[in-house]
């Protein structure tokens, strides 16, 4: 499986790839967690649908979890107990939506410590780092630049 210092894995549509050279490292991650550990053989769009998929399924247990403590329309606000339930299935919420927002911000980013750096950044402020990046990222565009080129150009 290495070879030369690079993981190739399969991939039946392209005949297989260059580990390091095609994929993102947050994605080569879990890609090689689940083709050495789990023996999956998948390529990037798997890793991002089974990180997506482990997202989903995460929300819908803990969200089925805190229904089941309390129903959401008897919240109280934080007022009485057991309302922890409600916060413990918001903060998953907001964190999945985090590292989903991150995933853009591994593939825009090419450097390994401005990946980790907003990393810890967008973990730590939420939706203001977020902002921040979007703000940074925004005035790069130049007057003649469609929006699509916010999305799909990458940093160096």
């Amino acid at each position: 499986m290495f070879k030369g210092g690079c993981l190739k894995i399969r991939n039946p549509d392209q005949g297989g790839f260059n580990f390091y050279q095609e994929t993102e490292s947050g994605i080569r991650l879990l890609t090689y967690i689940a083709t050495s550990v789990v023996g999956i053989t998948m390529n990037a769009r798997r890793a991002l649908t089974l990180l997506f998929g482990m997202i989903l399924l995460a929300m819908l247990a803990v969200t089925g979890w805190a229904s089941w403590v309390q129903p959401v329309w008897q919240w109280t606000g934080l007022k009485q107990q057991p309302n922890h339930a409600w916060t413990i299935a918001t903060l998953f919420d907001a964190y999945f939506g985090f590292i989903t927002f991150y995933m853009w911000v591994i593939y825009k980013e090419r450097s390994a410590v401005k990946r980790v750096v907003w990393f810890v950044t967008i973990m730590g402020l939420g939706n203001m780092a977020m902002s921040i990046y979007m703000l940074k990222e925004l005035r790069k565009l130049a007057g003649e630049d469609e929006l699509v080129q916010l999305l799909v150009r990458r940093n160096g």
